[in-house]
C-alpha cells in the first residue's frame, strides 16, 4: 500500500477531470482490496471480479448519472456501503457523477478535517 494512495493522492486528477466534465460519470477501480488480503488467490479475484463488475454496470453508471436518462436520485454507486470507521465501498471502487466528485473537498484538506473532528 503505498503512501499516495493512502493518502488520496490518486484522486486528485479525479476531481481535475470532473472539474472539467462536470456532466461525466467517473468510475474508479484498483485491484487493492486489503481488507481481502487474507483470501486465497481465487477468492481474491473474484472479489475483486465481483466488484469491478457492479461498479462497472450500467445499472450502476446509470445511477451515478446525472442525465435525463437516470430516474436516479444517487450520485455514487458502489457494492457495499460502509460509514464505519469512514464512508467508503468495497476495495474504494465506485462510479461517481463528477458534478458530485467536483464538490468534495481535497482529499488532502479531507483527511486534515478528519483528524481535526475526531482528535486524538
Amino acid at each position: 500500500f503505498d503512501s499516495e494512495g493512502a493518502y488520496g493522492e490518486i484522486f486528485h486528477p479525479l476531481r481535475s477531470f470532473c472539474n472539467a466534465k462536470p456532466t461525466s460519470v467517473v468510475i474508479h477501480i484498483t485491484n487493492r482490496l486489503q481488507e481481502y488480503a487474507h483470501l486465497k488467490m481465487d477468492q481474491f479475484t473474484l472479489k475483486i471480479q465481483e466488484v469491478t463488475a457492479a461498479v462497472t454496470s450500467k445499472m450502476c453508471r446509470l445511477a451515478s448519472s446525472s442525465s435525463e436518462e437516470s430516474s436516479s436520485s444517487c450520485n455514487v454507486c458502489g457494492t457495499e456501503f460502509y460509514p464505519l470507521p469512514f464512508f467508503h465501498f468495497t476495495g474504494n471502487m465506485f462510479s461517481a457523477s463528477c458534478d458530485y466528485v467536483k464538490d468534495l473537498m481535497p482529499p488532502s484538506m479531507f483527511e486534515r478535517t478528519m483528524n481535526d473532528i475526531a482528535g486524538d
